[in-house]
């Protein structure tokens, strides 16, 4: 069967020390094996790339925030991935925003997100080395681009 292409938003939560926010997740296919991804999801239908970027963030941390505040698109990209034994072509809108250093709640998840987001921490982009595990290999210049982004406003 073919990949299922989505649309998605993903969102870079950056603090003042330039420090991005991301998540710690696990494939319920593949429980013991842990990876560091951004906040998003799928757009919903009659909901703009900004509408769900800000949903999501609400959603997957408890942080709120207004369209207004959203920086970009900062950059836009697919990317294949497998999720519960689904594997899925997402092609994602990302935005930064500036927040300040916040408790992270996660409960709004989603039911299958439910014990598959774990974690959350605050990452130098110069901290996404090649030791660390991943859901996209670009997420080190991801990450550079939203620090970048919120830098020149």
């Amino acid at each position: 069967m073919p990949p299922l292409r989505r649309q998605t938003s993903r969102v870079l939560p950056v603090n003042r020390d330039g420090k991005v926010l991301l998540l710690l997740g696990r494939d319920p296919a593949r429980p013991s094996e842990t990876y560091w991804f951004t906040v998003g999801g799928g757009v919903e239908a009659g909901e703009s790339a900004e509408g769900a970027a800000i949903r999501e963030l609400r959603e997957e941390t408890g942080i709120q925030v207004e369209a207004r505040e959203l920086m970009g698109p900062i950059h836009r990209g697919s990317h294949a991935f497998s999720y519960g034994g689904v594997d899925y072509i997402s092609d994602s809108t990302f935005f930064a925003v500036e927040v300040d250093d916040v408790v992270v709640t996660f409960d709004g998840l989603e039911q299958d997100e439910i014990g598959n987001v774990l974690d959350a921490k605050w990452w130098a982009p110069a901290e996404l080395s090649a030791d660390v595990t991943r859901s996209d290999l670009d997420l080190r210049s991801l990450a550079d681009a939203a620090v970048a982004a919120l830098r020149r406003e």
